[in-house]
């Protein structure tokens, strides 16, 4: 191994799925499951990505790593047009037939340094993200349009720390403090009128933003051959 090192790589993911939702008012047999139309997804995800490793001559406790990765990902979605009936409402279904490709290049700026064999400090500045898509999901009439697309999730994370562990290898520590923020934060919800009713079924929105900071110590000790003594903080 010499003060440069390289990782090269690629992914690839591939869904072809259909799903179909039902209801039950009345009766207690599968016949009396109301369905709605059927339902199709398609995800075509494909990746390639590299990092490169420097440790310094001078200073060969030090590694420096730089990381970048380009990743698209095609979402198609299909749906019959038609009705979910819940009793006391009823849920409407678009006809759908979708389909989008989402791209998006992230980076990873990393530092490691070995003060001693046993003490470690590391820093890491990354980005990161999980494709937009489409809704499979059904809303009363006049919501019909809030419901059918969402966005891609971008963030953005730091965090920074130590690692010890003893020269017994029976102890260790850990100390890190972390950054995160996203303005587009993907969530799991379901609308709501004014009155606070639901009118839609489960679907995803990226409409939130997020800031998360905070840090945590971790440290563990084996105290004997059968007791290891743990111990955690996060805030």
């Amino acid at each position: 191994s010499g003060p440069l090192s390289y990782s090269v790589g690629a992914s690839l993911y591939l869904e072809d799925s259909k799903e179909t939702l039902a209801s039950l008012v009345f009766g207690s047999s599968l016949d009396d499951f109301t369905r709605s139309p059927e339902q199709g997804v398609e995800s075509e995800d494909w990746g390639v990505f590299g990092s490169l490793s420097w440790r310094p001559a001078s200073l060969d406790r030090l590694t420096l790593t730089a990381g970048v990765r380009f990743d698209s990902a095609e979402r198609t979605t299909t749906q019959q047009a038609g009705v979910l009936d819940l009793g006391f409402t009823q849920f409407f279904f678009q006809e759908l037939d979708l389909n989008d490709t989402f791209e998006e290049v992230l980076y990873r700026l990393a530092a490691r340094y070995e003060l001693t064999p046993d003490l470690t400090f590391y820093s890491n500045l990354a980005t990161g993200y999980t494709p937009g898509g489409f809704n499979i999901a059904a809303a009363e009439e006049e919501a019909l349009d809030d419901v059918v697309r969402f966005g891609s999730e971008e963030l953005t994370s730091f965090d920074a720390g130590l690692r010890w562990r003893s020269a017994d290898r029976k102890s260790s520590f850990a100390a890190a403090v972390f950054y995160l923020e996203a303005d587009n934060w993907q969530e799991i919800t379901a609308l709501e009128d004014e009155q606070g009713n639901v009118i839609s079924t489960s679907l995803v929105t990226s409409r939130a933003a997020i800031e998360s900071r905070g840090f945590e110590l971790e440290g563990k000790t084996q105290l004997t051959d059968s007791l290891l003594l743990m111990a955690n903080l996060g805030v």
